[in-house]
């Protein structure tokens, strides 16, 4: 419930799409001014980013796998959870449609639109497109299905940190069975390793995520 706010003073709680989620990974007292303030919250316990490996900044899930709780009473009648897997890049595309905005055929070129997913539905993000993803020091991931492969590879090296290290060399992981990225598979799956970073070497060479074909539709 949302109470005490201008959209309740405004009778607008009903018919409004409120999203709460974040633009990365939690911190950690490493980094920047709230450092002593993020210590104390995990003295008294708290697990800032849960079972994902790393935080803010890195390759690994804890750098980009974030919280994404939608609410909309009118549209949205029952609560639940959504093992869909997309990026806040995708919301300039699904809320282009559900304003019903029309965009040129060249815009959004990384965004797909999600909005099934947001109402409750599926979406099929990653059947649709891989998705990439990448750290602060450039090291590059790709997500197809549920398996997700590190490219190894910086364009500007930190070995400041066991988080960026640690994303130092190809990797590939199976998140829906392994979340922690605990288990390097990629000794067991070349081909798949191998086809995944072609996918990368695609999207960056291309400059964008979609193929000349999907340009006119989304």
């Amino acid at each position: 419930m949302l109470r005490n706010t201008t959209l309740q003073k405004m009778v607008m709680t009903e018919n409004t799409l409120v999203i709460f989620t974040s633009d990365n990974g939690g911190s950690a007292p490493d980094y920047g001014p709230h450092g002593s303030v993020i210590q104390q919250a995990l003295d008294a316990g708290l697990k800032v980013n849960g079972s994902l490996r790393w935080r803010k900044h890195s390759i690994f899930e804890g750098g980009s796998r974030v919280p994404f709780i939608v609410r909309w009473p009118k549209r949205i009648r029952k609560a639940g959870t959504s093992s869909e897997c997309f990026g806040l890049i995708d919301m300039f595309a699904s809320m282009a449609t559900l304003l019903d905005i029309e965009l040129p055929a060249d815009s959004g070129q990384n965004s797909f639109c999600v909005h099934d997913a947001l109402l409750g539905g599926s979406s099929g993000r990653l059947a649709r497109m891989p998705m990439i993803t990448h750290s602060s020091d450039g090291n590059f991931a790709v997500r197809i299905g549920p398996w997700k492969y590190i490219e190894g590879r910086a364009t500007h090296p930190n070995y400041a940190l066991a988080m960026w290290t640690e994303g130092y060399e190809a990797q590939l992981y199976n998140v829906e069975d392994d979340i922690s990225e605990t288990k390097n598979r990629i000794l067991e799956f070349p081909e798949l390793a191998q086809r995944m970073k072609k996918e990368v070497d695609r999207q960056r060479r291309q400059g964008l995520s979609r193929l000349g074909s999907e340009l006119m539709g989304r």
